[in-house]
């Protein structure tokens, strides 16, 4: 278990929320990237779950806890105007259960794999592995209620509008996929671990002299880059180009580490480029090819393109 907030209060400069000093539980899920393991957590914290024990798991709608996992709890509680049988670390209502798990308990290991479920229902699990936060969180609205965009005017816990929820969210997700590759050592991103208090220029600014270093980056400047080796100049100019094209890197910004956040802000960036130039092509997870690096830094001068992908993009 890790403060979420303890070293980074920054994440929530907007929305007042530090006095919860978020402690997230970890899924229970093992054979799932940890995209989509950290996507879990930002909805138990979004649903307000985390803070009750095991990590949510045993919560009813209101925080009451229930005992037996042998099936959804089943108790319809009234509060504020809402009736709900929403329940565990994800508060699935009944008939949403009943629907995704057919009669099955309702342990945490089947707690997760249902919102895994509701994930790929909602066309939000693919968007995770290229690292599209803000498409995962935009298909996902109609399930859970806390997320930004979402049609049931709820609201919820930490945030009063969409902009502040997104802001909240995407980036304590990226937060998350970070602690979950140091934990882990190794991830479906990448193979080597990054320290969670290193942080980018833009963050250093806030939080004072704690700088990333290149632990585990070994590969140099050369094509292709590979995530976890490649760091240098071209690298640097990468990044340029992604932010100049309207791509994200909320965490580590232009540091000229080719990491999780890199590849993954790529692949985005990638699928639009595809798009507009009409390449019959795939993106790559942890690679990127002499051609989409040249592809990627020519465009970001195209003004044409650079205006497309800043309009159409989902960040």
């Amino acid at each position: 278990m890790k403060y979420i907030t303890d070293y980074k209060e920054f994440l929530f400069e907007k929305v007042d929320i530090k006095k919860y000093l978020p402690k997230i539980g970890k899924s229970k899920i093992k054979d799932y990237p940890i995209q989509i393991k950290a996507f879990l957590d930002v909805i138990a914290f979004a649903e307000g779950t985390f803070k009750y024990e095991n990590s949510g798991y045993n919560t009813i709608f209101t925080g009451k806890q229930f005992k037996s996992y042998e099936d959804h709890p089943r108790q319809i509680i009234n509060n504020g105007g809402l009736r709900s049988s929403a329940a565990g670390r994800y508060q699935f209502l009944s008939k949403t259960w009943d629907g995704i798990m057919r009669g099955k308990s309702f342990t945490p290991k089947n707690q997760d794999k249902g919102a895994i479920k509701l994930l790929k229902r909602r066309k939000s699990y693919r968007p995770l592995l290229k690292g599209d936060i803000k498409k995962a969180l935009y298909n996902s609205r109609k399930e859970w209620a806390s997320f930004p965009w979402s049609p049931y005017g709820q609201g919820a816990w930490f945030a009063k509008n969409d902009e502040d929820k997104y802001k909240v969210l995407s980036d304590l997700y990226w937060y998350r996929l970070k602690e979950l590759e140091s934990d882990s050592g190794s991830g479906s991103l990448s193979s080597y671990s990054f320290d969670i208090t290193e942080l980018s220029n833009k963050e250093e600014e806030r939080l004072g002299s704690k700088k990333r270093s290149k632990v585990g980056f070994s590969g140099g400047d050369a094509l292709p880059f590979v995530v976890g080796e490649s760091y240098g100049n071209n690298v640097s100019e990468l990044q340029k180009a992604l932010v100049n094209l309207g791509g994200s890197l909320p965490i580590y910004g232009i540091d000229g580490l080719f990491g999780s956040e890199t590849i993954a802000t790529s692949n985005n960036v990638l699928v639009y480029l595809y798009k507009y130039k009409k390449i019959n092509k795939k993106v790559v997870n942890n690679k990127l090819s002499k051609d989409d690096y040249d592809l990627i830094v020519d465009s970001s001068s195209d003004l044409e393109v650079t205006k497309y992908l800043n309009k159409n993009m989902i960040r």
